[in-house]
């Protein structure tokens, strides 16, 4: 799936701990299915479980949190927002967790059959549905307030670019 490639691209280059240990993320399809209609073309549409585990994380969940939701926002928009994304998190010590997250997710395959030359095309159809309101910046910067202060402390945790990771049809 190159929304999962994607996605993992995206979260990997928004969460600073990941940057510099992306073997801490793992990703997995769980659950996953085919769903296709018979006839005349192979179009299909892989559908289900994607899993992202982070291990030995001691960052704030929302540096990882709220750039999926923004990757979500522009590749997944009709997500359900209650049944869409579910997560786990272990606590391994004191500053340490295991993040889970499972989110529903799918891609369209255009598959078509010419017979006569005994050739069938597929590509991904992948829409990207931009952001309703854009960053006049290059990139978006998630900032998190202390949990000591008052409230207007506030510390950079995660950024990423205001184009994320685009699923694309290398790979």
């Amino acid at each position: 799936m190159r929304k999962l490639s994607a996605l993992r691209a995206h979260v990997l280059a928004a969460v600073p701990q990941l940057a510099r240990d992306p073997d801490r993320l793992l990703t997995f399809v769980v659950d996953g299915r085919i769903e296709y209609r018979r006839g005349p073309t192979l179009t299909h549409e892989y559908a289900g479980g994607v899993r992202l585990v982070i291990t030995d994380y001691s960052g704030d969940p929302d540096a990882v949190i709220i750039p999926v939701l923004a990757w979500l926002n522009r590749y997944e928009p009709d997500l359900d927002p209650k049944t869409g994304i579910a997560f786990d998190i272990e606590l391994i010590d004191h500053n340490t967790v295991d993040i889970e997250l499972t989110i529903q997710l799918t891609e369209r395959v255009i598959a078509t059959v010419d017979n006569t030359t005994g050739q069938i095309r597929a590509r991904h159809v992948v829409h990207d549905y931009g952001d309703e309101q854009p960053s006049a910046s290059n990139e978006w910067q998630l900032l998190v307030a202390s949990q000591h202060g008052n409230g207007e402390d506030y510390q950079p945790v995660a950024r990423w670019p205001a184009q994320p990771a685009e699923p694309s049809d290398d790979g």
